[in-house]
């Protein structure tokens, strides 16, 4: 499987958790959020 087949199909898993967790959208925000934070992180070691 190709990194780009890999992504796509992540994506589609993605898309449809999304649309059973609507409701989670907050959640899924805090997620990136924290991701983001984390890379800071490693960027200023």
């Amino acid at each position: 499987m190709t990194v780009e087949k890999i992504s796509i199909s992540m994506r589609k898993d993605v898309m449809e958790e999304t649309d059973d967790l609507r409701g989670l959208i907050p959640h899924s925000a805090y997620i990136q959020a924290a991701l983001i934070e984390y890379n800071k992180k490693q960027r200023t070691q």
